[in-house]
């Protein structure tokens, strides 16, 4: 790629930045919608499973992963060899844990890695904008979650129990019954606030540092508020902060923003503080509780089983259910692990979690403020059991790629 993409903080063409600018030289930006499309049902893949029927969904997978090689022309990006070793060798080494009859495990698993592999080959073949293409699929997650707030808090006699989980929907809206600090949690498409916050503080991520769209970011802000997620606001705290203050910038700017933001600021940290002291010793406290059981656990079973225990959630759940560790909690231990980094380790052992951990910190995605971005995604992953998931593989296997992805930034 000779010229950067302007909507992920490259140096565009002046004429494109200046308004009333020759519109002869201004590139014109236009969304992938098949890319878009496929990026949709990603998210909803790594997340939203519980409301969707996952057959259904990783059929529709299927399809528009072929709709993407055909219009790609079926051909294959060099620079995704290194990432398709890896997987390959993955899959061996998985098969070499399981037992026969756990590999529909290992099938879930790898449709997921293959997707995001899928749609990182079409964007190296295709070249799209992928700028204003990510932009649109993220845009579109936010005004559908106040579209499904206000319909929650406003009309929650239209929604009816959802089966085998504890929401209820309305067509394509979620929600919960119950209410913290008098106002329902905003959840979108997903099966519960702390997934919502993840793709929250992505757009959050990306409207503020690389498409530079304020009011998106705000509305971006606005939608993690919300989702009164512990993790969210935390990590959201700390983007607001590093954008604040950790962009170069003149002096002048930054005393101003310190002016415009310190009010709000003062606010605002009240608020967090509020939510926080709620999850970790209020109302919500049994959220921290189930956590911390779920961290101290993951964790003894990764140091007993430093090689891995394959894919099968009923082998940790045995562990759990008998509590095998001994951990000192009140709660019922029959439970699923919420932590996703965790269910990295104790899956395929400890060097195989060192290895991806390290290309997800790699990531080409979002190049410029790559620490800032392995906290929020790490830090999201260690509440919410979405490591395996394509969206967050897209990350990963870009990580492993010898060169910058097109249109992701000018520098890597």
């Amino acid at each position: 790629m000779t010229t950067a993409d302007p909507s992920f903080g490259g140096h565009p063409d002046p004429a494109a930045a200046v308004p009333g600018g020759d519109d002869a030289t201004r590139p014109e930006r236009r969304a992938d919608k098949l890319l878009v499309a496929s990026l949709l049902v990603v998210i909803l893949l790594s997340g939203a499973v519980q409301y969707f029927d996952i057959y259904m969904l990783a059929a529709v997978n299927v399809v528009l992963q072929l709709a993407l090689l055909a219009k790609s022309g079926f051909r294959v990006s060099r620079a995704i060899g290194a990432a398709a070793l890896m997987i390959y060798a993955y899959l061996f080494y998985s098969l070499l844990l399981h037992h026969p009859s756990d590999l529909i495990f290992i099938a879930f698993r790898f449709h997921d890695i293959l997707t995001a592999l899928l749609v990182l080959n079409y964007i190296l073949v295709r070249k799209p904008d992928v700028g204003r293409t990510l932009e649109v699929t993220l845009m579109i997650l936010i005004v559908h979650g106040f579209i499904n707030w206000l319909l929650v808090t406003f009309a929650f006699g239209l929604f009816s129990k959802a089966s085998g989980i504890g929401s209820y929907k309305f067509l394509i809206f979620f929600g919960r019954a119950e209410t913290a600090f008098g106002i329902h949690r905003s959840q979108g498409l997903f099966w519960e606030p702390g997934v919502y916050q993840i793709y929250l503080n992505v757009a959050l991520h990306f409207f503020l540092f690389y498409a530079k769209r304020n009011m998106w970011a705000a509305l971006s802000f606005v939608g993690l508020v919300l989702t009164l997620s512990t993790t969210g606001v935390v990590l959201a705290s700390l983007q607001l902060l590093v954008f604040l203050f950790g962009v170069k910038q003149k002096l002048s700017m930054k005393v101003l923003k310190i002016v415009i933001f310190l009010p709000f600021f003062l606010v605002y940290v009240g608020f967090a503080q509020t939510v926080v002291e709620d999850k970790l010793s209020g109302a919500s406290k049994g959220s921290y509780m189930a956590r911390n059981f779920d961290t101290l656990n993951g964790i003894a079973v990764t140091l007993e089983h430093p090689w891995g225990i394959g894919f099968n959630p009923g082998t940790y759940q045995k562990f759990a259910r008998e509590n095998t560790f001994n951990i000192d909690t009140p709660l019922n231990t029959d439970r699923g692990q919420t932590n996703g980094v965790l269910i990295l380790a104790y899956s395929t052992g400890v060097v195989w979690a060192v290895i991806v951990l390290f290309a997800t910190f790699r990531q080409k995605i979002f190049p410029h403020y790559r620490v800032l971005f392995f906290f929020v995604l790490i830090g999201s992953m260690t509440t919410e059991p979405l490591f395996y998931s394509p969206f967050v593989w897209l990350f990963t296997l870009s990580g492993m790629m010898p060169i910058r992805l097109p249109g992701l930034g000018d520098r890597a």
